[in-house]
């Protein structure tokens, strides 16, 4: 017997569930860009999914700043090396998070 998520019993298969999960705010914002319903610029699919990735970006900053405050912290009582696997991780996912932002930004900025 496969496994199945809860609610993807009445909805098909489990591979329809996870496209449709990973395209809904996609899909509705580009149904409502092509449709005759006048959004405004803040409600546009690129204006959202630069907050998104400006609201990940944030998230991903303040939980490297609480690791190296955690680190920092413990360090008093016994050697935690700073630069370890999760960090690094952390620090790669910021620097393409800040460069997604950008990339979008300009692709805004100047189309």
């Amino acid at each position: 017997m496969k496994w199945r998520w809860p609610f993807a019993d009445g909805l098909g298969s489990h591979r329809a569930v996870d496209d449709q999960f990973r395209l809904n705010l996609y899909k509705t914002l580009q149904g409502f860009a092509q449709s005759s319903t006048v959004l405004s610029g803040a409600a546009q699919p690129g204006v959202v999914g630069l907050f998104l990735i400006g609201l990940g970006t944030i998230s991903v900053l303040m939980g490297a700043a609480e690791y190296w405050q955690r680190a920092k912290e413990l360090s008093a009582y016994q050697s935690v090396p700073i630069w370890q696997s999760r960090f690094i991780m952390d620090a790669l996912i910021v620097a393409l998070s800040v460069f997604l932002f950008g990339a979008v930004a300009f692709k805004l900025l100047w189309p």
